[in-house]
């Protein structure tokens, strides 16, 4: 079984505007970020699935949870509250297995640690999938999003022996009752924790290549997806989407104001 059980950090882009289709096409080809390589890509097919109890306690909380769906093969993720550096770094706590009954348990055990009212169910059926049984123990879906992903691994050498940022491109969906709202966001993601100014320093460098149409984004996808949501049902956003229903500089300028100034807190997800 894998497990992902560790902090992590990272720090995105969002891309939007007139140069979008440009910017993209100029993001896949490149071979050099500054003085870092580039690996050959690789694509996943993710849909992600946040869940939450009927008061929202896991939210309150800080504490999101996911079923993850890469190329067929489900995830379970645990993520929490994020740190944040003033220049759009984001470190999170983020516990992830491949779906199963001791992931069930772990996921469940470190909940209970920590949100000590609620009382969670451990038995695990393997009859169901892992979105039925959440269903079956009272969550509910508060989030679905798709994701085309385009993975590029940045290395100190053309070879890249020496892993140092996952770098992925992706193409967001995110999944509304009525409608699709769509987004595109460059997520880089450290690999040893000592290379934070290399996470820094390659985030300067991507600004300066797509600017304009490019802007530091401290959000979360779910806190994103949750504002878009909200945002929608209020006939706030309707106005200010692009071609395809793609969000654009001004739909992403409401959605900044609004997590702004809702009172969770900044570091929320």
């Amino acid at each position: 079984m894998k497990v992902k059980n560790e902090k992590e950090i990272e720090a995105s882009i969002i891309l939007y505007g007139e140069f979008l289709e440009r910017n993209i096409k100029k993001l896949s080809g490149l071979k050099k970020i500054g003085n870092y390589y580039l690996s050959r890509k690789k694509t996943q097919r993710i849909h992600d699935i946040y869940f939450d109890t009927r008061s929202n306690d896991l939210l309150e909380a800080g504490f999101g949870l996911r079923i993850r769906n890469i190329n067929g093969k489900d995830k379970i993720t645990l993520k929490g509250n994020s740190e944040r550096a003033n220049w759009g770094g984001v470190q999170r706590l983020e516990i992830e297995h491949d779906w199963g009954a001791q992931a069930w348990f772990d996921i469940i055990s470190f909940l209970k640690k920590n949100i000590t009212h609620l009382k969670f169910k451990t038995d695990f059926d393997d009859s169901v999938n892992a979105i039925t049984m959440l269903r079956q123990f009272g969550f509910r879906k508060i989030q679905e999003r798709k994701n085309k992903r385009r993975i590029r691994i940045i290395c100190t050498d053309i070879k890249c022996k020496i892993p140092i940022v996952e770098l992925a491109v992706d193409s967001l969906t995110f999944v509304l009752k009525d409608t699709d709202i769509h987004s595109f966001e460059v997520e880089l993601e450290l690999k040893e924790s000592d290379n934070l100014n290399v996470l820094k320093s390659l985030m300067e460098e991507l600004i300066s290549l797509f600017t304009p149409g490019v802007q530091v984004w401290e959000f979360s996808k779910l806190s994103t997806g949750r504002a878009i949501l909200h945002l929608w049902n209020q006939g706030i956003l309707q106005n200010t989407l692009g071609k395809k229903n793609r969000l654009t500089q001004r739909s992403y300028e409401i959605i900044r104001a609004f997590r702004s100034s809702q009172k969770i807190g900044p570091n929320k997800l």
